[in-house]
């Protein structure tokens, strides 16, 4: 009986029903590369993200997905194109007003525009593009008035507390001058008055 049952289950292996179960094995590789390539492009997203980029700055930066993957086997590759990425962050500062970066397998291709009209229709289009990865437009001129009002208050705040702080201290200070000098008198008409 035992041997029959090694034979039949080795039978059901080896019909139809085993291809079925490969492709599905497949399946989950091909999904867990695409889990793979999906947090490799949060990592380069998290990276980019770090630079320093200038506020009144349009940035838009279009990686296909085929540089991503050579970016996953080609260490060499991804550290020279996050390199001429952090690069342009630096550099990417007015009197220009957008800065484009293509990155496909082949490398890098980038432009600056200080031309307002032409640069933000340019902005407009590269933005909107399917192999978009990282956009971040300028801040306008009431939100940096506003940014900076906030700002402002708070310094304002602070100095507010540093005043309180250091006419506490003065305070504090001529009252124990005071006393020490309170101090001071009294010993002297006590050690006048016992000789």
């Amino acid at each position: 009986m035992e041997i029959s049952s090694v034979l039949s289950s080795t039978y059901v292996k080896n019909s139809g029903k085993t291809t079925s179960h490969v492709e599905t094995a497949t399946e989950v590789t091909e999904l867990s590369d695409a889990e793979k390539l999906e947090n490799f492009k949060k990592e380069i997203w998290d990276q980019i993200n770090s630079y320093p980029w200038n506020t009144s700055m349009n940035i838009s930066i279009q990686i296909t997905d085929g540089a991503f993957k050579r970016m996953m086997e080609d260490s060499d590759f991804k550290d020279r194109m996050l390199s001429v990425i952090q690069k342009e962050s630096i550099a990417a500062k007015p009197p220009g007003n957008v800065s484009l970066t293509w990155i496909d397998e082949s490398g890098y291709k980038g432009f600056s525009y200080i031309d307002n009209n032409a640069g933000f229709i340019a902005f407009k289009a590269h933005s909107n593009h399917k192999d978009t990865f990282f956009v971040r437009k300028a801040r306008n001129k009431d939100d940096l008035n506003e940014i900076w009002l906030e700002r402002e208050q708070k310094r304002q705040e602070q100095r507010e507390l540093l005043d309180e702080k250091y006419e506490r201290t003065r305070y504090l200070n001529s009252v124990y001058k005071h006393k020490a000098d309170i101090a001071r008198l009294y010993e002297e008409k006590t050690v006048v008055n016992q000789i």
